[in-house]
């Protein structure tokens, strides 16, 4: 996940999972400086399976933008609240034709292991969640709704 150019957002209850770079990557001074004034923040979440190029270190890659920073992005990820670098163990995520984000129910994004973050306040367009990532369990009401819209087409 990259943000960048001054990115201002509040990123919760996310799973991150099989970026071939970074699993979440800062850049741009304008980009730390929102994280240091506390308008991008990161919380309950799941990074699993990506980073897997040269020049990775777990799930990070440091890069010159990091290197200017205040702190670097792994610092800056492993620093928020209740974020687990775990498998989301996901039904079937990597069928490139039909994919399945739905949890198992031992993930850790329906059991516990990492806590489902409230809305903000005020915040009427966020729906609250009891579980980690944007498809709920099966037959919970939010695993379906993506499907009819989103197209899975190859290149």
């Amino acid at each position: 996940m990259l943000l960048r150019e001054g990115t201002s957002a509040t990123i919760r209850n996310f799973i991150v999972l099989g970026f071939k770079e970074a699993s979440i990557d800062i850049d741009h001074t304008a980009t730390f400086d929102q994280v240091e004034n506390g308008s991008l923040t990161l919380a309950s979440g799941i990074i699993h399976g990506n980073c897997l190029v040269s020049g990775c270190d777990a799930q990070f890659r440091t890069d010159s933008d990091d290197e200017a920073a205040f702190k670097t992005t792994r610092q800056i990820v492993t620093d928020s609240a209740n974020v687990s670098f775990v498998d989301p163990a996901l039904a079937d995520p990597y069928d490139l034709s039909s994919p399945d984000y739905r949890p198992a129910a031992t993930s850790p994004a329906l059991n516990g292991t990492v806590t489902a973050a409230m809305p903000p306040m005020n915040d009427t367009f966020i729906e609250t969640a009891d579980f980690i990532g944007a498809v709920g369990p099966s037959g919970g009401g939010k695993d379906t709704w993506w499907q009819g819209w989103t197209d899975f087409a190859t290149n």
